[in-house]
C-alpha cells in the first residue's frame, strides 16, 4: 500500500478532504460536481498545510474532492514526493525540462490572442513546491511584432490574480513571426507549495505579433468555473506590466490559448 504527502494553496488548514478513485469523479461535472460512490478515505489539512494520506493502492489515479473547491487529481506512482504530478509524456518531452500549459503536440494554432497594451492571461501551468523558475517563453504565430514599445511577460496568482513576478520590458527589440521569445524574470521564482499559475504578456506596438497555440472552441470553455482559462484583463492601455504584488484585473475569457514554457 502507498502513502503520499499532497500540499495545495486551495486548502486551509483544518480542512476535511475526501479523497476517491479518479474513476469516481462526477463526468456530467468535471469541476465542482460530487463524486459518486463512498470517498475511499478522508484526511485533514494539518497545521503546515499538508494533506498526509495512507493505505492507497499503488500506481493507482485518484482524486481529492471538497465542495466548493473542487477536485484535484494525483497518482501514487511516486508516493513519497510532494510535488504538481505531470502527465508522463509531458515530463519527459518537454523542452530542455521546462514547464509547459500545453502539450507542444496540440500546439497548431496561429492565435490573435494579442490587443495592444492589453494584459492577457494564460493559464494551464502549475510550478511545482520548490521548482524555481527564471525565464518565460512565448512562441510567435505568422504575424511578426511591428514597431514596439512594450513588451513584457510576467507570472499571476491564478487564485488571488497578485502578480508573483515580471520580466524587464524587451520594449522595440524584434520578434519575427514563428520565433520564440524567452525574457528572464527580474527576481527568480520560487513557491513554497504547487502553485497554479497565469503567465501574462503585454504587447504595445503598431501591429502585436499572433501567437502559436490551440483554440478551445469558444469563450465559454475557458470561462466556465474558476480559475479561467485565458483571457484578455481589465489591464488595458499599458505601458509596462503591473508590478509585482499588484493585483491582476479580471479577466474576460477568451477562446485563444497561446503556449508557453517557464524554465
Amino acid at each position: 500500500m502507498a502513502s503520499i504527502t499532497l500540499r495545495n494553496s486551495k486548502y486551509a488548514v483544518g480542512d476535511t478532504v475526501s479523497i476517491y478513485l479518479a474513476s469516481q469523479r462526477n463526468r456530467s461535472d468535471p469541476n465542482l460536481g460530487a463524486p459518486s460512490g463512498s470517498a475511499v478515505t478522508t484526511a485533514v489539512v494539518a497545521s503546515d498545510g499538508t494533506l498526509t494520506l495512507s493505505g492507497l493502492l499503488e500506481n493507482t489515479d485518484y482524486v481529492c474532492f471538497k465542495t466548493s473547491v473542487g477536485y484535484i487529481s494525483f497518482r501514487t506512482s511516486n508516493p513519497t514526493r510532494s510535488e504538481a504530478l505531470r502527465d508522463t509524456k509531458a515530463r519527459l518531452w518537454s523542452a530542455g525540462g521546462a514547464l509547459e500549459n500545453i502539450d507542444r503536440s496540440l500546439v497548431d494554432a496561429n492565435l490573435s490572442a494579442l490587443t495592444s497594451g492589453t494584459l492577457l492571461a494564460v493559464g494551464g501551468l502549475v510550478i511545482p513546491e520548490g521548482r524555481t523558475v527564471t525565464t518565460i517563453k512565448f512562441v510567435a504565430g505568422a504575424t511578426a511584432l511591428d514597431t514596439g514599445t512594450v513588451q513584457q511577460f510576467g507570472l499571476v496568482d491564478a487564485d488571488s490574480l497578485a502578480v508573483l513576478a515580471i520580466t524587464a520590458d524587451d520594449t522595440n527589440t524584434a520578434w519575427a513571426a514563428n520565433a520564440a521569445k524567452t525574457l528572464t524574470l527580474a527576481s527568480p521564482y520560487t513557491p513554497t507549495s504547487d502553485k497554479a499559475v497565469y503567465a501574462t504578456i503585454v504587447v504595445a506596438a503598431s501591429t502585436p505579433p499572433t501567437l502559436r497555440g490551440a483554440s478551445v472552441g469558444h469563450a465559454n470553455v475557458a470561462g466556465l468555473g474558476s480559475p479561467k482559462l485565458c483571457g484578455n484583463t481589465a489591464d488595458t492601455s499599458l505601458t509596462a506590466h503591473p508590478a509585482v504584488a499588484a493585483t491582476m484585473g479580471a479577466i474576460t475569457a477568451g477562446a485563444n490559448l497561446p503556449f508557453v514554457a517557464v524554465n
